[in-house]
């Protein structure tokens, strides 16, 4: 075979490889925009929201450690979205629990904002600890029944 021929049947094997790949792109873009735009599962959704409402309820504890007002209301707010999220994706799930969470959230944010806001200190703490208590085994509660890691 001389140079010529080589070369022509290079061209022409180049040629025609140009115009399946443009007939191919609009086809391969669709079938990466398919891939991308799968919905998180939302027993998946659920849980990953609920280990962000965790994270953010350490961070409150954090926060009444430190005693700083001003450092708690900051994580309660951070909870709080959270919590919103929670119960957005609980719905999609039709999960219970994501209400319950959320109630018991808003019982333990007003028992610490009630703090110092007037009646003995004592009975304060206890209503913390009994609304801490209460928004702990609803989480637990939804780990254990979703599976959630």
């Amino acid at each position: 075979m001389d140079k010529g021929s080589r070369q022509r049947r290079k061209r022409s094997h180049s040629l025609w490889q140009w115009p399946v790949l443009l007939a191919l792109a609009p086809a391969l873009a669709l079938l990466l925009m398919a891939c991308s735009d799968e919905e998180e599962d939302p027993q998946q959704a659920f849980c990953s929201d609920l280990e962000e409402f965790q994270t953010d309820l350490r961070a409150v504890v954090d926060a009444i450690g430190s005693l700083n007002r001003s450092e708690i209301e900051d994580a309660i707010d951070e909870a709080r979205t959270s919590a919103a999220e929670l119960r957005s994706s609980g719905q999609e799930l039709r999960a219970g629990e994501a209400e319950q969470i959320e109630s018991a959230f808003n019982d333990l944010r007003e028992s610490v904002e009630a703090v110092g806001q007037g009646g003995g200190l004592q009975a304060s703490l206890r209503s913390v600890q009994a609304s801490a208590e209460a928004l702990g085994t609803a989480v637990r509660d939804a780990v254990a029944k979703y599976n959630c890691e």
